[in-house]
């Protein structure tokens, strides 16, 4: 490994988290460790999300018009100018050494040029016993069977800027595919190991869970069965 130093960006897409995002972002000013670059992709919110991202000299805000909250990562993803790039939600709050480790945990892998790592949610819910399992059983365990591979939590994970940049004009840009699994699906499919932590957890809500929950193996099944060659990628910034 060289003596350069290592760097991260977080992006975080939002539509509408005025609810949530000051808290979200009041957790990464809170890091041991600060991000080397923060990203707020505002995807056509209209409520206070961007005023609120404004407030926070350390978040770059930029807007992203197309609809799609697979529009607004690929879009961050692209502006990230770090060696490794996590990728969060508006109502996520991650723990206090969450940069640090995830660099930590980078580094020990060698610092892949290909490398994707996800990690479970700490949901805030009531109930949260009980969405943690679900999220297990219906998510990540289905994903070894249907998939071959772990799945990305968009709530909770990285991705090395380098496996971004050769798997961008081949994920699926259509809004009815999961764009955390077909992220996945590419990223295997490229030669990367999705890697699982459990100790990486962010806390969470469990809000599409609420709607998605036993959705997510037939979600599984599409991402299989999608034709990924005929696939429209992103076109050159």
């Amino acid at each position: 490994m060289s003596d350069k130093k290592l760097t991260l960006t977080i992006v975080i897409p939002v539509y509408n988290e005025q609810n949530h995002l000051a808290v979200c972002l009041d957790a990464i000013a809170a890091q041991t460790v600060a991000a080397d670059e923060v990203i707020v992709v505002d995807n056509n919110s209209t409520d206070k999300t961007a005023e609120i991202a404004s407030r926070y000299k350390f978040v770059k805000l930029i807007k992203e018009p197309r609809q799609g909250v697979v529009y607004a990562r690929s879009r961050g993803f692209d502006e990230a100018k770090s060696e490794l790039i996590g990728r969060i939600d508006g109502d996520t709050i991650l723990p206090p050494s969450w940069v640090s480790a995830a660099k930590a945990m980078y580094e020990k892998a060698g610092t892949p040029s290909l490398y994707a790592l996800t990690a479970p949610s700490k949901f805030r819910n009531s109930f949260h016993y009980l969405w943690y399992v679900m999220h297990r059983v219906t998510y990540f365990w289905p994903s070894y069977l249907l998939l071959g591979h772990n799945t990305f939590v968009g709530s909770n994970m990285l991705i090395s800027r380098k496996l971004w940049q050769k798997i961008r004009t081949e994920v699926c840009l259509r809004t009815d595919i999961h764009e955390d699994m077909d992220l996945a699906f590419h990223a295997a499919h490229a030669g990367a190991q999705v890697r699982f932590s459990p100790e990486l957890k962010a806390s969470v809500l469990a809000r599409k869970m609420v709607s998605r929950t036993f959705s997510y193996p037939k979600m599984m099944f599409k991402i299989r069965s999608t034709d990924h060659r005929s696939t429209l990628g992103l076109s050159s910034r």
